[in-house]
């Protein structure tokens, strides 16, 4: 580091301890940006450089690229006595910024997108930036950790994308954007689905301060309980010996949906109000099912959405809803033409890596009572680092700090339940409905899978960002977020997402493809 840049870093902590003192300057040269000290963070290297028409993929794969002008600025620090290197990532747009920042987070198991995570913020004109909370980015496997306590497990790593990512990314990224532009930022919000739900969750419950808006879509809150729980489909399928084709899956999916299907008054393909739908997945075995150019007869195994239980029948977490796909859970492979198991990825490498430490763990070997085992040690081990689930949120209260809440009633990975589950919990403790409406709302959007991004034919939320702005900088509380099916899908609509616990219900009259033909209504 050059002494011209040791002294930059010594001008800047006087900045952040005494207060800027300094009249405000003009945008800075991307050359030329001085990381700030950041308390508790040791900073290694600070790297800048300007991208004209930097193109990223669109999310999901096949949308259109986005093209972006911008400043990135790299910074790259260690937590002291933690052994880490982490990097923050944080992008400036060259022209448009409209004095604002997004955190962006991550997915599975990184702490952050990179590009693809802050190009669609930067593109409306947002400073966003992303950390990869020394793991890198590799969201289905937990391997990138060298040995500490704990067996193999790097606690303080894995610490770093249960606790640490929500706030190195804002107290990092926020000082650089603010060096970079030379003034103070109007407001900051987090952004992020599934684990950057997770991590949205714990900057409610941790530190509300550092963002004015926090948007948390599908989080994977009670993580040591949802994860171990999310193999279960696999123990039942190894234990009764049969591995349905996707196609099977599908048919009893199909077969739940039709029953309930008109519910809120227009068939649709979505269920609106999961509460009254009494679909028993069981009534489909024995179903005849086309697939793969033959008949086959729906089995219990097909059928269970049930989550997973002890050997005496004790209840251990949540299965999937009704108009839930089952093929990432239930997922099998051919293999000379037989179909065996085929964990999802991320529940694989939490039991292996995490809960056994042992990488070559046969999954194929856990049946009912071992799996009550690995859930027991899950939640032993790890609830006090990633459950993300407290539910005194007294400083989210306080701190005048918003949070939007939304999840997929379809979705595959985080099952809805989880959602409803906690609002209720923080109801139990922060006064009831109407008190935790004022500083924490939750939307559930029927239909939707795991954060918006397949097939299933619910709306997704339009703009939840633009939502949750209203309501920070304008004092507009949502009682619904408009909602529309993605343009991927044959069939186009739009919908009214109900503040929790109202649903959607048509009118009797009107264009059902349009929201203005629905209403909110009590369950």
């Amino acid at each position: 580091m050059n002494s011209l840049l040791c002294f930059h870093i010594s001008f800047l902590l006087f900045r952040v301890s005494y207060g800027n003192t300094t009249p405000q300057r003009s945008v800075q040269n991307c050359s030329w940006i001085p990381p700030s000290h950041i308390e508790e963070r040791k900073i290694l290297s600070v790297t800048s450089q300007e991208y004209h028409n930097h193109s990223v993929p669109g999310i999901p794969a096949g949308t259109a690229q986005i093209i972006v002008n911008i400043c990135e600025v790299n910074v790259t620090f260690t937590h002291p006595g933690v052994n880490d290197t982490v990097v923050v990532q944080v992008w400036h747009p060259l022209s448009g910024y409209n004095g604002r920042f997004v955190a962006a987070g991550g997915g599975g198991f990184a702490p952050g997108g990179g590009d693809i995570a802050l190009a669609p913020h930067v593109a409306r004109g947002y400073a966003a930036a992303s950390t990869d909370g020394g793991l890198g980015y590799n969201m289905l496997s937990g391997r990138s950790r060298p040995s500490k306590t704990m067996g193999s497990i790097n606690v303080e790593k894995l610490r770093n994308v249960a606790t640490r990512s929500p706030r190195d990314v804002a107290t990092v990224g926020k000082a650089v954007t603010e060096s970079y532009y030379g003034k103070k930022l109007d407001y900051s919000y987090w952004y992020g689905c599934s684990t950057g739900g997770r991590q949205g969750m714990e900057a409610a419950q941790r530190y509300p301060e550092l963002y004015d808006g926090i948007l948390a879509g599908a989080p994977a809150i009670f993580w040591d309980k949802l994860i171990p729980s999310l193999f279960w489909p696999q123990v039942v399928m190894k234990e009764e010996g049969i591995f349905p084709s996707p196609c099977e899956l599908n048919a009893v999916t199909k077969a739940g949906i039709t029953s309930c299907d008109r519910i809120d008054g227009v068939e649709d393909g979505v269920i609106t109000d999961l509460s009254k739908c009494t679909f028993d997945a069981f009534k489909a075995v024995g179903m005849k099912a086309q697939c793969d150019g033959k008949e086959v007869t729906i089995t219990p195994s097909t059928a269970s959405i049930e989550g997973p239980t002890t050997n005496d029948g004790k209840i251990l977490w949540d299965g999937l809803t009704i108009p839930t796909s089952l093929e990432s859970l239930s997922n099998s492979s051919l293999a000379d033409g037989k179909r065996i198991g085929n964990p999802f990825a991320i529940v694989a490498s939490w039991i292996q890596d995490f809960i056994k430490e042992d990488v070559n763990f046969d999954l194929a070997s856990i049946d009912r009572t071992a799996f009550a085992a690995i859930f027991a040690e899950s939640v032993a081990k790890y609830s006090h680092i990633i459950s993300s689930s407290k539910t005194h949120l007294s400083a989210l209260q306080k701190s005048g700090t918003k949070l939007l809440h939304w999840h997929g009633e379809a979705d595959q990975l985080i099952p809805s339940t989880d959602a409803s589950r906690y609002r209720e919990k923080v109801e139990k403790v922060m006064g009831g409905n109407a008190k935790v409406n004022e500083f924490y709302r939750l939307f559930l959007a029927p239909g939707v899978d795991h954060c918006g991004y397949g097939s299933t034919p619910g709306a997704v939320p339009i703009d939840p960002l633009g939502v949750l702005r209203s309501w920070v900088e304008n004092g507009t509380a949502p009682e619904i977020v408009l909602a529309r099916t993605p343009d991927w899908l044959p069939v186009q609509f739009t919908r009214k997402l109900c503040i929790y616990p109202l649903v959607a219900k048509y009118r009797g009259f009107g264009d059902s493809t349009f929201a203005e033909s629905f209403e909110c209504v009590r369950q």
